[in-house]
């Protein structure tokens, strides 16, 4: 199998080779991405000259140009949500598998980017700048030290970091649970609700109040929330070209959840990469039952609250609605092919219209902070804010930190994670 990163043949580079040109070959005939990434325009735009030439277009392809279309891939996966030939077919084909084993062949062959390493440890990264919070925002705007960050650690100067939160996610959560009484005794869902939530290294460090609120609709439905000791979910160590860490990443979380899948408690994650990396790529990476179980109990957030409503659990008590919305479908959330749960949610609040936008997306924070692609991300940003201003709606939601982030610089309007426009809805005080 062309993915399991469990055999020696994923980091032979003739294997790799080959592959490539196989899928290659097979989306070139096909097409039905064009538009989607820059990595399948490098591919068409490489191979269709040589065979205006009379060349072997897929077999004319150097070291080099594949390099570069798997350098051009930010492992956004929206082409698997249109690709006709993903597995079990027998073209066989993921494409963003594919370019995670390209830079894990690379990676292997040159050793990971000691900058690039770096920032594959948000939760590192996060704990540290969380605790220097003021000073750590303090310079990330400074002139000066983001000219000494992109010389150091290859950011470009232009890019603007998410802010460091003073209080994490998780202190937050340690001091809350013994407070007098979460209002959730009397909630809908039943005493035998119980979540483990995976707070993310973004909720953690960054956007604290999208846990807290979370937390609050939660304790709302008389579900008993815990937080798992957790480190970063390992996806940003695909990224770079890390399985090491990644599979690391992986026992480590696996470890630390199984018993609670085991107590009957139901993972919940806020964020849609994340989510997305604990039901897919975990079994994979580990390729044990335990990891299996803990991705089969593994929900992203909306989905879990329309779950709930599809048991007759959500409470519809809302004082407020949210006007007209405009919703931004995470990539990640598309691929993991559920629907799209966050909207349909939003949509129970009175006096709500929700209008969707599933084409414009924000670049993966780690490809696009990179000086090499950093001018791609300011167009994929613009052309995301273009799509949410023409919904012409009031107000901006996406279940994605790097999307929320982008719309708000780019709009000049907050976008808010769908769990805080629903607790708001519930009336319930924004937690300090």
């Amino acid at each position: 199998m062309p993915y399991d990163v469990t055999t020696s043949d994923y980091f032979r580079p003739e294997r790799l080779e080959a592959e490539l040109k196989r899928v290659f070959s097979i989306c070139h005939g096909c097409r039905l991405c064009f538009d989607l990434c820059p990595a399948f325009v490098s591919v068409f735009d490489r191979v269709d000259p040589c065979l205006a030439a009379g060349a072997v277009g897929i077999d004319a392809l150097t070291e080099a140009d594949l390099a570069k279309v798997v350098s051009l891939c930010d492992d956004c996966k929206l082409c698997t949500v249109h690709c006709p030939n993903l597995p079990p077919h027998p073209h066989d084909v993921d494409f963003p598998r594919l370019m995670l084993r390209g830079r894990a062949v690379l990676a292997r062959q040159r050793g990971v980017d000691v900058r690039a390493n770096v920032w594959a440890r948000p939760d590192v990264v996060g704990r540290l700048g969380s605790f220097f919070a003021p000073l750590a925002n303090a310079l990330a705007g400074a002139g000066v030290a983001r000219f000494v960050v992109e010389k150091v650690a290859g950011v470009d100067r232009e890019h603007q970091p998410a802010p460091f939160a003073p209080l994490s996610f998780g202190r937050w959560f340690a001091s809350a649970r013994r407070s007098p009484a979460p209002t959730a005794a009397k909630g809908a869902a039943g005493a035998a609700a119980k979540v483990a939530l995976f707070p993310t290294c973004g909720v953690d460090y960054h956007e604290v109040g999208v846990g807290k609120a979370l937390t609050q609709v939660l304790w709302h439905h008389g579900v008993e929330v815990a937080i798992p000791r957790v480190r970063c979910c390992g996806a940003p160590h695909l990224q770079v070209g890390d399985v090491e860490g990644a599979v690391a990443a992986a026992r480590k979380n696996v470890r630390a959840l199984i018993g609670l899948v085991d107590q009957g408690y139901l993972i919940v994650v806020p964020d849609p990469t994340c989510s997305f990396t604990l039901k897919d790529d975990y079994p994979k990476l580990l390729a044990t039952p335990e990891a299996a179980r803990v991705a089969a109990h593994t929900l992203e957030a909306c989905e879990y609250l329309m779950r709930l409503h599809g048991e007759g659990k959500l409470r519809t008590d809302f004082v407020a609605g949210a006007g007209h919305l405009g919703y931004h479908a995470a990539s990640h959330l598309q691929a993991q092919k559920i629907g799209l749960k966050s909207r349909d949610l939003l949509a129970l609040m009175p006096d709500t219209t929700v209008s969707v936008v599933e084409s414009g997306r924000p670049a993966a924070p780690i490809w696009g902070m990179q000086k090499a692609h950093v001018r791609m991300a300011e167009r994929m940003a613009r052309g995301l804010c273009d799509d949410m201003l023409a919904t012409a709606a009031t107000s901006y939601a996406s279940d994605c930190p790097a999307a929320r982030l982008a719309i708000a610089r780019g709009t000049g309007r907050q976008a808010r994670h769908p769990v805080e426009i629903l607790r708001d809805a519930y009336g319930l005080k924004a937690a300090d």
